[in-house]
């Protein structure tokens, strides 16, 4: 019985290619479509990854500057650092003494005005650069900070904070959006060319129906029809999608080189290729699936 199924399903599977190959210019057209909507989506999922990866780097990081009390002895403030350094929240924290802050201030429009003051009016200061960046994680800890004792301010750009994740967040949600709106383009498109070769069989489906063939059988080929079409326009996506990657990182890379970010390499080109060939089939078979149903239940 198990070798009459498998061969029953190449038998269903080689009607298929028959199918595909009765029209040539259509099969194209279906694939072409069917491959673009799967290619744009995961190039702007693309885009918006490498983005985000951008503002996670080195240099974009939010960062913490937290001053010390003028009366508080050095030797009790490095302490304090060091206890932040230990703190789980913390990626990093570096100490910042007094002199090095103004050496760098008179580096500044301000250093003809730092030299009439007779006496450094600066305190000992540490920035402190958060392990998690999400905006209520930089707050709870900027909270923390300011209850500590030997700490006069604290100052974060939560604003910028705010931006960045508003940014990468706004980036996913079009991302998905796009996604599920050409995913559904891709249901209805393999849908409807189900639909068609459904309905130009139409007479002999009927005369298998007369026969006693069941729905199972004679849909058996249209649901490889549309697992094929899906396969097709995968890999067909997987090469557009590759061959717009190869034209878009160097531009994206000669940016990241003229501001100082990391390359532009959010994940692997072969992954995106796996996961697109993937969503075709199964998105193929669907559509397949929905069109029998349906039309099994309207000619029952």
């Amino acid at each position: 019985m198990k070798r009459g199924w498998w061969e029953g399903q190449a038998e269903a599977l080689g009607r298929a290619a028959i199918l595909l190959r009765t029209a040539p210019l259509v099969t194209a057209v279906v694939t072409l479509v069917l491959a673009t909507a799967l290619a744009l989506p995961a190039t702007m999922a693309w885009i918006g990854a490498g983005v985000t990866q951008w503002f996670g780097g080195q240099g974009t990081e939010p960062q913490i500057t937290a001053f010390f009390r003028q009366k508080l002895a050095r030797e009790e403030a490095l302490a304090v650092v060091q206890r932040w350094r230990e703190d789980e929240a913390v990626a990093r924290a570096v100490f910042i003494p007094r002199e090095e802050a103004l050496a760098r201030l008179r580096q500044t429009d301000l250093g003809a005005a730092i030299e009439t003051l007779p006496d450094n009016p600066l305190p000992d200061a540490m920035t402190l650069v958060p392990r998690r960046h999400a905006p209520q994680d930089v707050a709870e800890l900027q909270q923390r900070l300011t209850a500590e004792p030997g700490i006069e301010a604290v100052q974060v750009d939560t604003a910028w904070v705010e931006r960045v994740h508003g940014l990468a967040r706004a980036g996913t949600m079009v991302a998905a959006a796009l996604a599920a709106w050409f995913a559904l383009g891709m249901l209805a498109q393999t849908y409807l060319a189900i639909r068609l070769q459904l309905v130009a069989a139409a007479q002999e489906i009927s005369v298998l129906r007369a026969l006693g063939a069941t729905d199972g059988y004679i849909g058996r080929p249209f649901r490889w029809l549309g697992w094929l079409q899906g396969l097709f326009a995968g890999c067909v996506g997987a090469a557009l999608w590759g061959g717009l990657i190869a034209w878009l990182t160097p531009p994206f890379d000669e940016l990241a080189r003229l501001y100082g970010l990391g390359g532009f390499f959010p994940f692997p080109v072969w992954a995106g290729g796996v996961a697109l060939v993937a969503a075709g089939a199964v998105l193929g078979a669907l559509g397949a699936e929905i069109s029998l149903r349906q039309f099994f239940r309207a000619s029952a």
